[in-house]
């Protein structure tokens, strides 16, 4: 368990944001989310990797509700997701404020197919 690691900085798809939180990016690196369930919080060590779990909690949060709700995995909700935000041009960051927002995160889920 590496208790050092640091969150890929080079992320710029919801399947990258999915795929690190899941199963990590490579296989040389840990799933965030056993990172998260054996050390909890105590991997991020600092201000900066705090606020970029933060943003991204918001994506995995809203894949893992909506995989609930459809039925579907993970990664394929995080594709669905990708394709609609591709589409609308928006960057990970504005989809991370859409989806902070409940009337934002309810449209932008009732568009995916």
């Amino acid at each position: 368990m590496n208790e050092n690691y640091k969150l890929s900085r080079t992320i710029t798809t919801v399947v990258q944001v999915w795929k690190e939180w899941d199963t990590g990016l490579t296989s040389n690196t840990e799933a965030v989310s056993r990172l998260e369930a054996v050390l909890g919080n105590s991997w991020r060590k600092d201000q900066k990797e705090r606020k970029i779990f933060s943003l991204r909690k918001v994506i995995i949060d809203s894949i893992l509700q909506v995989s609930e709700t459809r039925n579907r995995t993970g990664l394929q909700v995080a594709t669905m997701f990708e394709v609609r935000r591709d589409q609308l041009g928006k960057s990970l960051s504005a989809l991370t404020k859409i989806l902070s927002r409940p009337e934002s995160k309810d449209a932008f889920v009732a568009s995916i197919p």
